[in-house]
């Protein structure tokens, strides 16, 4: 008999965890919350025991002995800073789902910021090799009008002419990358992440 009822509580209390880790994995899932960290479970599911286990104590207790008074009065302080602690933990489990979104707007943000800073780069680039292109393009023309024809002034003008929608195609790049450069330092140190990461140190040197 008394092996049957050691077996029937020892089968209780098996229950009863397995249900504790259920309304916590449920709780957690209905919160949108993955803690990486087990103990965060383990510190819930003591919390919820000894709530569980408290409450229906205290009602049963009657206080007639000074005993009693002094047993429920501990156990009620205890209650006390149970729902505490246990606030605590609900507002830990809040911060680590604000913290996972930030983290994850974080790295959209540093994507973008890469993004930017190689069109940079790539604009830049092209910028100065359609520059080049056009400044030989232009001298060449004017060899072979100086050399064919032996004027002097129209080469000049022809070489003007050649060169300056050049001149204007550098200017917009230039006001661009610029335009570019501002962004990206004002995305870096207004956001907030002057100093968090390496590359958006190295992004800062090079403008």
């Amino acid at each position: 008999m008394e092996s049957r009822l050691q077996d029937l509580e020892e089968r209780h209390v098996s229950v009863y965890r397995e249900l504790l880790t259920a309304l916590d994995e449920l709780y957690l899932l209905r919160k949108g919350i993955r803690p990486e960290d087990e103990t965060l479970l383990a510190v819930r599911h003591q919390l919820q025991s000894s709530l569980t286990m408290t409450a229906p104590m205290m009602s049963a207790m009657n206080g007639k002995t000074a005993l009693d008074k002094r047993l429920l009065k501990l156990m009620q302080e205890n209650h006390k800073l149970d729902a505490e602690v246990a606030a605590h933990q609900d507002e830990k489990l809040r911060l680590m789902r604000e913290l996972g979104k930030e983290r994850v707007r974080y790295k959209e943000l540093v994507s973008n910021a890469h993004e930017l800073t190689e069109r940079q780069a790539r604009a830049q680039g092209f910028g100065g090799l359609r520059t080049s292109r056009g400044l030989q393009d232009a001298n060449t023309s004017t060899d072979r009008e100086e050399q064919g024809n032996g004027g002097q002034n129209s080469g000049e003008r022809d070489s003007t002419a050649e060169a300056s929608p050049e001149q204007r195609d550098k200017s917009q790049i230039e006001r661009e990358n610029e335009a570019l450069s501002e962004l990206l330092v004002g995305m870096i140190v207004h956001g907030g992440y002057l100093g968090t990461n390496k590359l958006f140190d190295e992004w800062l040197e090079r403008l």
